[in-house]
């Protein structure tokens, strides 16, 4: 379980979370870039760190049935840039986003997560 202020970059996290709780084209886009970034990465030193500092999350659409939900989030993360474990480079934004999720089988699953303006 992730907390706010925790700091994710770990392929193998990211593999858990993606076959766990993504589904569709959701669960087909997040690996493709994320591994990529973090392979190319570590060849030079060089890591990028995103810190979670909070979520504001409201549900805006909610399927008669139950069965969908689609949420809007605005995120207050941490981007830091690391070469060799340091720390060199660190901004703060703000970033919104998207997301459908869906029940599959027992469980909620993330079916699209987008970023937007």
């Amino acid at each position: 379980m992730k907390f706010a202020g925790e700091a994710v970059n770990d392929s193998q996290q990211l593999s858990m979370h993606s076959s766990h709780s993504f589904a569709g084209v959701g669960r087909d886009r997040l690996p493709r870039a994320a591994f990529w970034s973090l392979s190319c990465s570590r060849r030079h030193r060089l890591a990028t760190r995103y810190v979670d500092h909070g979520h504001q999350v409201s549900a805006t659409f909610y399927s008669p049935e139950g069965s969908a939900v689609q949420l809007q989030d605005t995120a207050q993360l941490e981007i830091q840039l690391l070469d060799g474990g340091k720390v060199v480079s660190s901004q703060k934004v703000t970033r919104k986003y998207i997301g459908v999720v869906t029940v599959v089988e027992d469980s909620w699953k993330v079916r699209v997560l987008d970023g937007v303006q």
